[in-house]
């Protein structure tokens, strides 16, 4: 499979897409169920990660509480905010690769500048943050996370 890139706007209501993408690769790059699986849940929780730490729009998506939807130009890719969510999904011989990125409208993240996160960050072990780390450090046997001022980026890989 050729390097595959999603782009979709930085918004809660489209979170299901990346993961429901990130599964049909994993399949067609045939891999097992429990690996699909992992995969799916791991691009969702790496989303939710690139969009922030509030938790309050998580709560809502996941109720059936009164919302009001975004209005989104079909043609355009980023969010009302300018962020843009870019899910690229890779396979080859050795690995399965998902890397979720969001940047400002100005900047570009560069999916080879993600670098090795520090366990060691001084955060709050019950945080969302920490907790969706956790989760995904058990389904993923590798993890390499870049954040800083202009956006956030994340590799996931899977052995094939």
């Amino acid at each position: 499979m050729a390097r595959t890139v999603l782009q979709i706007p930085a918004t809660p209501d489209h979170v299901r897409t990346a993961r429901l993408v990130a599964a049909a690769a994993a399949r067609q790059a045939e891999l097992d169920e429990e690996q699909v699986d992992s995969i799916a849940l791991a691009t969702d929780e790496a989303c939710i990660l690139a969009l922030g730490e509030s938790a309050d729009w998580r709560a809502t998506s996941v109720t059936n509480a009164e919302v009001e939807p975004v209005e989104q130009d079909a043609n355009n890719s980023q969010a009302p905010d300018g962020r843009s969510l870019s899910i690229a999904l890779e396979s080859n011989d050795n690995e399965f690769a998902v890397e979720v990125a969001v940047a400002n409208a100005e900047s570009e993240t560069r999916y080879d500048e993600v670098a090795a996160a520090d366990p060691n960050d001084d955060i709050d072990p019950l945080s969302d943050r920490a907790l969706t780390m956790t989760l995904i450090r058990a389904v993923v046997p590798e993890v390499l996370v870049e954040e800083s001022t202009v956006g956030f980026a994340m590799r996931m890989a899977w052995p094939s």
